[in-house]
């Protein structure tokens, strides 16, 4: 695992911010994307969200990396939802750090929109020992 882009992208996940737009759009969004305002209409804010809202933190994991991974990993996910919900105590959130073997790590939040599923389903990894999915959620 490269520690330099792990630390590198780990840190862009607590550089976000708030977006509003058109038809009352209000979004939370990594400042990496560079949006400055939505314009059109957002069928899935969900879908929306977490597609800008995730950072691959380490790739090419293998059996060691992937056993690290899944110890610290929880606690980047923990911390993000901490900043997350003291930044914005008015919204809901939900972070995922998923990690999979021989493949990459990816780090992904959203808002808990009214209405709309989680982008990840647990059981879409049920019983695969090659993947984990940590999942936390505001309260």
């Amino acid at each position: 695992m490269k520690e330099d882009f792990l630390l590198k992208n780990l840190a862009k996940l607590f550089d976000y911010e708030r977006i509003f737009g058109a038809y009352d759009t209000d979004l939370v969004v990594l400042r990496e994307n560079d949006i400055d305002e939505i314009t059109f209409v957002i069928d899935d804010k969900t879908e929306f969200e977490a597609d800008y809202n995730h950072v691959c933190v380490a790739e090419e994991i293998d059996e060691r990396d992937f056993a690290v991974l899944a110890r610290y990993l929880p606690k980047i996910g923990e911390a993000l939802l901490k900043c997350l919900e003291h930044d914005f105590p008015d919204k809901k959130f939900v972070v995922f750090a998923l990690i999979r073997l021989h493949d990459k790590a990816v780090v992904r939040f959203h808002q808990l929109f009214e209405g709309e599923k989680p982008y990840y389903d647990r059981s879409q990894f049920a019983g695969d020992p090659t993947v984990r999915l940590f999942e936390f959620r505001s309260r």
